[in-house]
């Protein structure tokens, strides 16, 4: 499709509420488009061109809602976005042309109605600060971005009493980035699939309400021993597949841990490495198996073995 046509949109002006459109031979956009004033929802989706008219949203600014950017070339977004003040879901998948900055750079209103977003294979490196506003954003998805850090100013303090969970997979983070602490109404963090190397004392002091932690498929190996120590709600982590050769004594912090998963971890299990949870009292039920010890189940070595350990 290289165009859209004129005849077809007046006989639908008045009623078409949603359109998704665009292809790789539309090489300018469609100011026709204007026709459809009732439109609350837009996917643009696979064009070439790299830029939108400064006014392209205009004319939708008072019902424009939902917002989609699919495998386009921008390299920017129009002025007129700014309009926009309704929009409440946004998002940028496959727009390998538009940088974090870019976006912070148009987006300079910010949306106060923003419930969900979300970021997928556009090749950014870090987000865009665009949320100083969006007090009501329940929902921030993050998929095979190459990541490699979050900017202070990503996240302002106590942003969104909607937001509970928060999963980030596919990056290039290799630590815990220290501006989640903002978004204290987390109750689960999810960054997996990334380079995370380490937990450090203080990437997780200020989310009090954390109650499940997911780190599966990073190259962890260390664990502080006082990681958890404010997470008193922490009551599920998952550590699998990660490189850690112990069992961290940093969950011990975490009052009411119940499970954690340790599969496909190099745990060596012995007196000299895990002796020290003979303290512990109601451990958790670890998953995962012993590395040295023929694939005793991490489970079986705590209740029996441990106990034994001088």
């Amino acid at each position: 499709m290289a165009d859209l046509s004129t005849d077809v949109l007046q006989n639908i002006s008045s009623s078409l509420q949603l359109i998704s459109f665009g292809s790789s031979a539309m090489s300018k956009w469609p100011i026709n488009i204007q026709l459809l004033t009732s439109l609350f929802s837009i996917d643009l989706y696979d064009v070439q061109f790299s830029q939108l008219p400064e006014d392209a949203f205009s004319v939708f600014s008072a019902n424009l809602t939902f917002l989609n950017f699919y495998n386009t070339c921008l390299t920017k977004l129009p002025s007129s976005i700014n309009s926009c003040r309704g929009i409440s879901t946004m998002t940028f998948q496959g727009n390998k042309n538009m940088s974090a900055n870019a976006i912070t750079e148009s987006i300079t209103e910010g949306f106060p109605l923003l419930t969900s977003i979300s970021f997928q294979e556009n090749g950014l490196i870090t987000l865009p600060s665009i949320f100083s506003k969006s007090t009501k954003i329940g929902r921030i998805s993050v998929t095979n971005e190459p990541l490699e850090y979050l900017r202070e100013d990503t996240f302002p303090p106590h942003l969104s009493s909607f937001l509970h969970y928060l999963p980030i997979s596919g990056t290039k983070l290799n630590r815990i980035p220290s501006v989640l602490s903002n978004l204290d109404s987390l109750t689960g963090i999810s960054i997996i699939q990334s380079q995370i190397l380490e937990i450090q004392d203080g990437d997780l002091s200020r989310l009090f309400n954390l109650g499940v932690l997911f780190l599966g498929y990073n190259p962890l190996v260390r664990i502080s021993d006082n990681a958890f120590l404010n997470n008193k709600q922490l009551s599920y982590i998952t550590l699998d597949h990660t490189r850690l050769t112990t069992i961290p004594k940093a969950l011990m912090h975490a009052q009411s841990l119940q499970n954690v998963d340790m599969t496909s971890c190099p745990v060596e299990c012995s007196c000299a490495s895990l002796g020290w949870m003979k303290s512990w009292k109601d451990t958790p039920s670890f998953y995962g198996s012993c590395h040295n010890l023929n694939g005793t189940s991490l489970n079986s070595y705590i209740q029996k073995d441990v106990p034994s350990c001088p």
